[in-house]
């Protein structure tokens, strides 16, 4: 195996959301709109890395909205900035002097109820309550709208109230909507508390329609509430319980590997390692020694040891990477835990540069046994058997660094392979001979298998980043792009895939987790967004820009894009999706796993 290791070089129905000119022309539009958010990162390494201080901000200019003429995105900041005050309120009252939240609005200011007077019951199942506030809730009645300043400061109060006892809470705006409207400027924002309430823990939804002045500083001038929705937990605990540090606590120590950050790491394995600030490693779950109990691998970049944390019988896991044969230092995105030689026992694939194929001896030892070459670093993997010869095949997605051509509708990257297990520890590239070389170099991020027409056979949906996604139907072992047809090309910059029977009616439903732009969202619906863009280029940007997609599938070879109605669109930052029964309802939920660049400050999550 040529490979490295440590000891030496070696070869259905609603969602809620639970907080717990021409082508250049276009690309370029689509850069400034799109990408703001990824320009921040720079800044961010350069907050937290040590080694990085030197650095002067002007290395950044690019994220400076005002020196490319896009002024709604400097007053659309303003605001922004207007609402940390109140998110700092949230979160400690005492933090905020009553003054400077009072010079947020205007004397003018008028508000109808923040918070309905009246619920709509949605579900009531233990532990979890949902409630929706009620049409027109927030229409003032005659005599209750709030004015002025002190208006202001007594909307919020109310806004607070539920979480008054509680401690722990956090509040979110996301401006996600500009409009210039003369003498003043209308935007719209996401806005999300969290905490634990007078009941225990709760948390409220709610989409705020307000106005501002065009001062160098905007205040607020209205404000109305729609789209309300809270959830408590009934049983005044929290659906989930943080348990790491009492799991992993051997391995969180200060000298141990899981217990170093990014920062760590960063400033002191060379690049050309595979060390990145924007790592996409994935991790890989199944019962490794046989024992009936999921361990789990994680991959890690290039220059630090993958690791494996066994699980013991009281629940806590210990890491054993190395004296199981798989701490490998290359720089690993993702990982699968499978039966590739029909043994009984949980084989190993690492998606590096080549993909490496380990056999389990049955006691969780792996020793290499194939090496698949690939054009660069898998991002991640998927196995059927998508011939049904009784042995898994591998489909192997691949991504790069270089640039994507258009950037909205890109197929220039690395090609995917499917490689065909002939059984024997023996595999062969079949990518071009059954058809999955027909739009096979989008950028692909990740991949899942499932019988969408139930026929049978294994099909095949591809996320891509830049654009369109793939559906591959399996026709008798061959393979045909039917996602056009379909509905489900999804343009967007996706990034994973999962199935699931989300109306129970037999048929297996997609969603796919996409980025979810604000800044997007913002500028794609501006008149000066490249006004020579005709309508449907228009409506591609702005599409790319909405977040996460839900797809039911029809029964008839199509699907119905159901994610607007479903609630399921914004997932911030979306790598990773998955369908799961969280409540043991029998009804599909679906987890997100989102962020940015996280490092000691965690607020970008």
């Amino acid at each position: 195996m040529r490979a490295n290791r440590r000891d030496g070089e070696r070869g259905r129905g609603g969602y809620r959301v639970l907080v717990m000119a021409g082508v250049a022309g276009l690309v370029i539009a689509a850069m400034v709109a799109l990408w703001r958010d990824r320009a921040r990162l720079a800044e961010d390494l350069i907050a937290t890395s040590t080694v990085l201080d030197s650095i002067p901000t002007a290395a950044t200019p690019f994220d400076d909205p005002g020196l490319d003429g896009w002024d709604s995105e400097v007053l659309s900041d303003a605001v922004a900035s207007q609402w940390k005050q109140v998110q700092r309120w949230m979160s400690d009252p005492a933090s905020v002097a009553p003054g400077v939240l009072a010079a947020l609005s205007a004397d003018s200011f008028e508000a109808g109820p923040i918070r309905p007077e009246h619920w709509e019951l949605v579900r009531d199942e233990p532990p979890v309550r949902i409630d929706r506030g009620l049409p027109g809730a927030s229409t003032p009645p005659a005599g209750s709208v709030y004015r002025g300043s002190a208006g202001f400061l007594e909307a919020l109060q109310t806004w607070r109230r539920p979480f008054a006892q509680g401690a722990d809470v956090r509040a979110e705006f996301k401006v996600v909507r500009f409009e210039d409207v003369g003498e003043t400027i209308r935007t719209h924002q996401l806005v999300s508390v969290s905490g634990t309430g007078v009941d225990g823990p709760e948390e409220e939804h709610a989409t705020w329609i307000t106005s501002w002045t065009r001062e160098p500083v905007p205040r607020l001038l209205a404000l109305t509430a729609e789209a309300l929705e809270r959830t408590r937990m009934t049983s005044g605990r929290r659906l989930f319980s943080d348990c790491t540090e009492a799991v992993l606590k051997r391995s969180l120590t200060d000298d141990a590997l899981l217990g170093r950050g990014l920062p760590h790491w960063y400033v002191r394995i060379p690049a050309h390692l595979g060390q990145s600030p924007l790592g996409y490693h994935g991790l890989a779950v199944g019962d490794v020694n046989g024992d009936r109990l999921d361990d789990v691998y994680l991959c890690n970049s290039g220059g630090i040891p993958n690791q494996l944390y066994v699980q013991n019988l009281d629940g806590s896991f210990d890491e054993r990477a190395a004296e199981s044969g798989v701490d490998w230092m290359d720089s690993t995105m993702s990982a699968l835990f499978l039966d590739l030689d029909d043994d009984g026992d949980q084989d190993l694939v690492l998606g590096s540069t080549p993909t490496m194929l380990l056999e389990n001896d049955g006691a969780g030892h792996f020793e290499g046994r194939m090496l698949l070459p690939g054009p660069a670093i898998p991002t991640s993997m998927a196995a059927a058997d998508h011939d049904r010869d009784g042995d898994l095949d591998l489909f192997v997605c691949y991504s790069s660094n270089e640039a994507a051509i258009p950037y909205h509708d890109a197929n220039n990257g690395p090609r995917n392979i499917l490689w065909r297990n002939d059984g024997g520890w023996a595999f062969r590239d079949i990518t071009n001979s059954v058809g999955l070389d027909q739009n096979g170099t989008r950028f692909s991020f990740a991949a899942a298998w499932e019988d969408i027409d139930n026929d049978g056979d294994q099909d095949l949906y591809v996320a891509n980043d830049y654009g369109r996604n793939n559906l591959f139907l399996n026709e008798g072992g061959h393979f045909r792009d039917v996602a056009p047809e379909a509905g489900v090309e999804d343009i967007s910059a996706g990034m994973s895939v999962t199935f699931g029977d989300a109306d129970l009616d037999g048929w297996m439903d997609l969603y796919v987790s996409n980025m979810f732009s604000s800044a997007g969202n913002r500028i794609t619906y501006q008149r000066n967004f490249n006004p020579l863009a005709d309508g449907t280029q228009r409506a591609a940007f702005q599409r790319h820009a909405r977040g996460n997609s839900l797809f039911r599938n029809a029964g008839t070879g199509g699907f119905e894009d159901v994610s607007v109605d479903a609630g399921v669109t914004m997932g911030r930052w979306a790598w990773s999706s998955l369908f799961v029964d969280l409540d043991n309802d029998r009804l599909q939920d679906l987890v997100v796993a989102n962020g940015n660049l996280t490092n000691e400050d965690s607020r970008d999550l």
